[in-house]
């Protein structure tokens, strides 16, 4: 699973929430997405684990599973063991920051962001998330920063321009609320 598997993904944030403020909705509504399982597998993933251990894509399938079922704790140990196997898998690093973000853990969520970006520093979905935690968390500033560089890689992308442009009146507000 890839961005490629999910194109809509930027975009499904939709700016009428964020421009309402409404960005735990728009983040809740990217999870779901996320989730949602896109294809069945051919075989449920405990027997492909007992058979194989080993079996990323299985790990995956169970943590999304758990997800769904709202054992989060649990579905971030079966990402994590995708890892273990994986270190490298920007799949089940970003799904783990996706969780972390459901647990109200911005600073895991972040790392799990920071990972993929050592893999790919072009990662859109990382670049954009990572810019959302850092928007809800107030850190308006470096959110800009962090979408800014989405924008080296893809200048022409309007979505991003038009949150980066909704970003700095959120951040006029918040100098002028504090004078």
């Amino acid at each position: 699973m890839t961005d490629a598997n999910y194109p809509g993904l930027g975009s499904f944030l939709g700016y009428g929430c964020l421009g309402l403020g409404l960005i735990g909705i728009a983040v809740s509504a990217v999870r779901k997405l996320f989730f949602k399982k896109k294809t069945a597998t051919p075989e449920p993933f405990e027997k492909r684990l007992e058979t194989n251990p080993q079996d990323v894509s299985a790990w995956i399938d169970k943590g999304r599973s758990l997800y769904q079922q709202k054992n989060l704790d649990e579905a971030i140990a079966c990402f994590e063991k995708a890892l273990e196997i994986n270190p490298k898998l920007v799949d089940a690093w970003l799904m783990r920051g996706l969780v972390f973000g459901e647990l109200n853990k911005p600073d895991q969520e972040i790392a799990s962001y920071d990972k993929i970006l050592e893999i790919d520093r072009k990662h859109f979905t990382a670049l954009y998330n990572k810019g959302m935690v850092l928007q809800h968390s107030g850190k308006i500033q470096e959110a800009i920063d962090c979408w800014q560089k989405i924008l080296k890689f893809d200048r022409g992308d309007q979505r991003v321009k038009k949150l980066i442009k909704w970003a700095r009146s959120q951040q006029n507000v918040a100098i002028t609320d504090h004078k």
